[in-house]
């Protein structure tokens, strides 16, 4: 029998940056998801446990010891990255929660800036975990906030590099579909309804805007039609998420970061959730960074880690039970 299968699942919840507010609102999150139980999961913080012991100091909280599973950095080598803690406990929670030891994991943010200078060699946490689970490419970086779930085509790109991205995406029917699967298994959507955003002004208008709408979307949107996705598009993306917060549609692929972004930030300011798809684990994270600025001063709200922890569990709990 499997760890799973034995009980609630474990859900691990990672440090994020240790000089950001990662420990402060992982800590807060897992508290306050124990004070307000659903049964359904039990949520572990994984990392040194140095930081989170500054953060309970910092909260006025004792008894913090018995949530923290200790990860300990391996010694730097070829790879200085994975010494650091916040590397060493993600790379502990995907293969836990590839092994079957978690049920999903929770990313706290990260600050890139030391990552890179250790070298680093992804773009993100997102890129970093479909490498850790041998599906680089794999990934699809999406995003829920009120009545919106958002995806993209494209993620940290520059804007001048964003239409030959498109161009070259190797499969963006296959985003689509993964969009779909996610609805229907994940959140319940029974028939999800996908629209794609246009990348160009008015999608193009005929050609005269752009091509790419003409020449790569409307070919992936019949692709996906094809493949038994009810997709639409490519759409005027200055009109399509207020159809989708209608119920027009049950979610959005964007062509690029801002596109989804500024639309899932405008209508769910400091409370929208990181949900990467596509690959065989549960990955949640807050869509907030590490806020270094305001770190060690007990003012970071917790509330958007504990939405993407109740996310988690809530997507482990449906693919759990299919």
């Amino acid at each position: 029998m499997s760890p799973l299968a034995a009980g609630p699942p474990r859900i691990a919840v990672t440090l994020g940056d240790p000089l950001g507010i990662g420990p402060e609102v992982a800590l807060r999150a897992v508290r306050a998801y124990l004070e307000r139980p659903d049964g359904e999961a039990v949520p572990v913080l994984l990392g040194p446990p140095e930081p989170f012991a500054r953060a309970a100091d910092l909260l006025g909280w004792g008894r913090w010891e018995d949530e923290v599973e200790r990860v300990t950095p391996p010694p730097a080598g070829d790879a200085p990255f994975e010494s650091l803690p916040e590397v060493a406990a993600v790379a502990a929670a995907v293969r836990g929660t590839l092994g079957g030891a978690y049920g999903a994991l929770v990313t706290a943010p990260i600050t890139k800036a030391p990552l890179l200078a250790a070298g680093f060699p992804h773009p993100g946490h997102t890129e970093y975990l479909a490498a850790l689970c041998g599906q680089p490419g794999r990934e699809v970086m999406a995003f829920v906030g009120g009545r919106l779930r958002v995806c993209l085509l494209t993620t940290h790109l520059p804007l001048s590099r964003v239409p030959e991205a498109v161009r070259r995406h190797p499969d963006p029917a296959g985003v689509l579909a993964t969009l779909g699967s996610a609805l229907r298994e994940g959140f319940g959507v029974p028939s999800p309804r996908i629209a794609l955003c246009g990348l160009n002004p008015h999608a193009g208008e005929g050609g005269h805007l752009g091509t790419e709408d003409g020449e790569v979307l409307a070919p992936a949107v019949r692709e996906a039609r094809a493949r038994g996705v009810d997709a639409h598009g490519p759409l005027p993306a200055d009109t399509v998420f207020a159809r989708a917060v209608s119920g027009e549609f049950d979610g959005v692929v964007a062509c690029y970061h801002d596109q989804g972004l500024v639309a899932i930030k405008t209508l769910d300011p400091g409370g929208a959730t990181n949900v990467t798809l596509g690959l065989p684990v549960v990955r949640t994270s807050p869509d907030h960074g590490s806020a270094r600025d305001i770190a060690g001063r007990g003012i970071a709200r917790g509330a958007p880690m504990e939405a993407a922890l109740r996310l988690a569990i809530s997507l482990a709990a449906r693919l759990r039970s299919r």
